[in-house]
């Protein structure tokens, strides 16, 4: 999803003069009824009327050709909105094109032509909601002491909320036409107008319902599945496929945009993968009588009777050890009796014996198990290979490929999906072992949560493929690398027994387990009898678990299905998949008079999983006592809050961008040979984390000097000021590992650098693969970090004059598209972020082409990214009060309404002498939402 957001702009100030000569409307109504007023005894004739249009004209023209003058007059930009003539924005337009426009008047139009020190001395304002209506609408709509004028009192409906979304409707109206405020009051700003339209558009969206009651978002969803089953998801995870239908970039939900028949669809794939993955009724808990083989694999190893031979490294491709369960007699009567009975009167067709027989081969059930072998490396000495047989070249080749310690080669071990079988698993490598030269015993120790498989490979990424060796042999001994010798060199020299180059003996393998097994909350071992009374334990384990009042219609659905004669096994997980997609488990609600259901609520929005027996403890201690100071600790300190902040991340600097317009590989190689991507994320999660572990200030956001790096980072960041073209020396793995644990707080000499403007995740976020996007970074900082948002720009935008300087610098390109007056009402709040957020290309590299000419934001003389991070540090209340608001969309899971207001003012106040520290702020988030 990588819409290019359009240049903001604002076409009312276009409106400003008449088209029509500059005649208003609205002065030509007050000059009549004055003249009305004062001559009631005498008719009025065309004479007087031509008069009046005369002077009217007159009083009119004055005011515009001020405005004009004035609006060019750089210290007095700031206060526009106190300017007079736009009381006659609403209504110039409407005395359209059919008068002819005086001369002097469409030459001062040029002349609004900002200039150039104009241009670039940008405004920074506030604007909020309440802050508007208190200061414009109470004092004549229900100010204490005083009559309410109009049709409505503003006090009572503000307390309303959204429960009178008709009335709220009848306002919009009266705004957006002009009637409010009236005529002898001063009008609203385009800015002020814009925030209360927007605020009452979403007053109206939603009702009181959506307030109380919500439903679990995709990562609620997968959290939750994998607490309750201890699902490790950087091997295997099936709720990937959720986000497809509900955006990362939404911090709020809304049942009726998220439960679509699509998402519910792809709810109960995944759902269904993760309950027949975990969730079992049969689990093995006595050793195995397993046999163990390592298969000839094609181009990667070769069978020798008893021993197995890797020899060639084949890209990605491993070589899956094949096993064989000697079940006991016992075992095997067990197994035919519950199949029998399964079975009866089956209707539908049996499962695939092919894939069954497969899984069977490949997988182990879950448990510790020990994988041992006599491993032996052979042929390690290049200087022993027959020259007149093989040719120098391949001697010479195996001497600068074999380690010269003479240790041996490396084997590398996984846990793999067995085959096409699985799609939700991922390769996780167990382990690295260097099989010496000489017979030696080896032994590797896995643990399976699931059923898996196992596979080995070379690993030596730079050890040759058996084409590549046969290529070599084939032009010494044949002297030509065509098919036919290559294939006569692999059948003579590659697939023999005694192999003449280095390779892998494997021998005496065996295998024990499994060992230690846990057995699931919600499953049974393979030796428990199955009764309706288990299955209803289960299930109320689960509703207690899932903090939700048990309910015994799974454990009546169990019994139905297992009495239409299905396997009791699948009439179980079927039962369980009813509670998963129930509307109980699937949404929350915020009753404070059901404390089970709050407790699931807040456990939600400050873990953003089910409440654990721990949770309910503090949280309720912290009820009790009416003091969140220890809760707030424990959250912090808790290691769901590094999830909790990687979410939050993700969602608030729109990551998902990065997916969309990934930067181009051929010139931007950095970010895919090193994974930036990953490492990204990894930066500033851990980075928010800090700033929450050490309760530091939340200037500190974006004025900071280190951030949490990894080795690739830092280079990247310091080289030059962060080079992003891709100058890495050797082989590059196909799949580059993070490793998270590298991460350190790194302090940067260079004011470019650290805090999260300078990221790599913001920049990259905000770039569209090929450039970065510097007005999309602008106005992600008005926005987001400094509470000023800005006015949606017009339908159309001419872009003639910004696109014709194509080779220019952005500041050249941006004073060119601002010299239309529409343009330059929202350009004078962005063009100075942006030119100096031009600093940074498209993955967060310095860009050569910005301009480093300063420029000037209210009074503030901003020559640098530097100076930026400290002017916006500046802002403190501000900083805080919009990082509160972006903190509570994401932990209340919706918008934020006007009921929110006096609280998050409450918020502010209490952390104004307390510096606001970033876990102060959520402290007072927890007392004044949650408790």
């Amino acid at each position: 999803m990588n819409k290019k957001r359009p240049l903001r702009t604002n076409v009312k100030l276009k409106k400003a003069v008449d088209k029509s000569g500059g005649i208003d409307k609205r002065s030509i109504n007050k000059a009549k009824r004055a003249s009305t007023r004062k001559k009631k005894q005498f008719n009025p004739t065309p004479l007087i009327f031509a008069a009046i249009v005369i002077i009217g004209g007159g009083l009119a023209y004055g005011p515009i050709m001020r405005f004009i003058e004035e609006s060019n007059r750089p210290e007095e930009v700031k206060v526009v909105k106190k300017e007079a003539p736009k009381k006659k924005k609403e209504v110039v337009k409407k005395e359209v094109v059919k008068k002819e426009a005086p001369k002097p008047v469409v030459q001062e139009i040029k002349e609004i032509e900002a200039p150039k020190e104009v241009l670039f001395t940008g405004e920074l304002k506030h604007y909020t909601f309440a802050g508007i209506v208190n200061d414009r609408c109470i004092s004549c709509h229900g100010q204490e002491g005083k009559e309410v004028e109009g049709k409505f009192d503003f006090v009572k409906v503000l307390a309303s909320g959204t429960t009178n979304p008709k009335l709220w409707r009848i306002i919009h109206d009266e705004i957006a036409e002009g009637n409010m405020p009236p005529e002898d009051e001063e009008p609203l700003s385009s800015e002020e107008k814009e925030v209360l339209l927007a605020e009452i558009k979403k007053i109206t969206a939603n009702t009181i319902t959506a307030n109380k009651t919500r439903a679990l978002t995709p990562n609620e969803i997968e959290n939750t599945l994998s607490d309750l089953f201890q699902v490790d998801k950087s091997i295997y995870n099936p709720f990937g496929k959720l986000y497809s239908n509900y955006s990362h970039t939404d911090f709020y939900t809304v049942q009726e945009n998220i439960i679509t028949p699509y998402y519910l669809n792809d709810l109960y794939t995944s759902l269904e993968d993760a309950v027949k993955s975990y969730v079992s009724l049969r689990i093995r808990t006595k050793p195995l009588n397993v046999g163990v083989k390592f298969p000839t694999q094609t181009h990667r190893s070769f069978n020798n009777g008893s021993m197995t031979d890797l020899r060639w490294y084949h890209g990605d491709l491993m070589n899956e050890i094949h096993f064989n369960n000697h079940e006991s007699k016992e075992d095997a009567k067990k197994k035919s009796s519950r199949s029998k009975k399964s079975n009866r009167n089956e209707k539908s067709e049996g499962p695939d014996t092919e894939t069954e027989e497969l899984l069977a081969k490949l997988t182990l059930p879950a448990g510790t198990y020990k994988l041992s072998f006599t491993g032996e490396a052979q042929n390690m000495n290049p200087d022993k290979y027959n020259k007149k047989k093989y040719g120098q070249s391949v001697i010479d080749y195996y001497k600068n490929l074999l380690p010269k310690d003479g240790y041996g080669l490396p084997v590398d071990f996984f846990i793999v999906p067995p085959g096409k079988a699985d799609a939700y698993s991922k390769v996780q490598q167990i382990t690295s072992i260097k099989v010496s030269e000489g017979k030696e015993r080896y032994t590797v120790q896995f643990t399976l949560n699931r059923k898996g498989a196992i596979a080995y490979r070379m690993g030596m990424k730079q050890f040759p493929t058996d084409t590549k060796v046969a290529a070599m042999v084939a032009s010494h001994r044949f002297k030509s690398t065509e098919r036919k010798a290559i294939e006569k060199s692999l059948a003579q020299d590659m697939r023999i027994p005694k192999y003449p180059f280095a390779q892998i003996r494997f021998s005496d393998i065996s295998i024990k387990g499994p060992l230690n097994v846990k057995v699931n909350g919600y499953s049974l071992k393979d030796d428990e009898r199955l009764t309706d009374r288990a299955i209803r334990e289960k299930f109320k384990n689960l509703h207690e678990d899932a903090a939700i009042k048990n309910n015994t219609v799974y454990s009546y659905i169990f019994s139905k299905l297992k009495q239409s004669k299905m396997d009791e096994e699948e009439s179980y997980r079927t039962a369980m998949m009813s509670f998963f997609l129930s509307p109980d488990f699937l949404t929350v609600g915020n009753d404070k008079k059901d404390k089970q259901a709050y407790a699931r609520y807040v456990s939600y929005a400050l873990h953003k999983s089910h409440p654990s027996p721990d949770f309910i403890t503090q949280f309720e201690s912290a009820q009790r006592a009416k003091s969140p100071e220890k809760l707030t600790d424990w959250i912090v300190n808790h290691s769901n809050f590094r999830r909790f902040l990687e979410n939050f991340s993700y969602q608030w600097l729109e990551m998902e961008e990065i997916l969309a317009a990934t930067p181009e590989a051929d010139k931007f190689g950095t970010f895919h040979k090193k994974n930036f991507f990953d490492a990204y994320q990894e930066e500033i999660s851990k980075f928010l984390l800090h700033l929450f572990t050490q309760n530091r200030p939340i200037k500190e956001l974006v004025t900071a000097d280190y951030s949490i790096v990894n080795d690739d980072l830092r280079d990247f960041y310091e080289n030059g000021g962060g080079n992003s073209y891709f100058r890495y020396q050797g082989t590059v793995p196909e799949k580059y590992d993070i490793q998270k644990d590298t991460f350190k707080k790194h302090t940067f000499s260079d004011k470019r650098r650290g805090g999260l403007l300078s990221s790599g995740a913001f920049l990259t976020a905000t770039g569209n693969g090929v450039d970065g996007l510097a007005i999309k970074r602008s106005t992600w900082i008005l926005e987001n970090l400094l509470d000023s948002p800005l006015p949606p720009p017009p339908d159309e935008i001419d872009l003639t004059n910004f696109e014709s300087k194509h080779s220019e610098d952005l500041k050249t390109k941006l004073e060119a598209h601002s010299k239309d007056p529409s343009c330059y009402n929202c350009h004078k709040r962005i063009d100075p972020f942006a030119i100096i957020m031009d600093y940074y290309d498209t993955m967060g590299g310095i860009h050569q082409n910005h301009s480093r000419d300063a420029v000037m934001i209210n009074t503030h003389k901003i020559k640098n990214v530097g100076d930026l991070k400290e002017y916006i540090g500046s802002q403190e209340e501000v900083l805080a009060r919009s990082f509160t608001k972006q903190l509570l969309r994401y932990t209340l899971g919706r918008d934020l309404y006007i009921q929110d207001g006096p609280k998050i003012d409450k918020i502010v106040e209490e952390n104004r002498d307390k510096g606001f520290k970033t876990r102060e702020l959520l402290n007072s988030v927890i007392k004044n939402f949650f408790l």
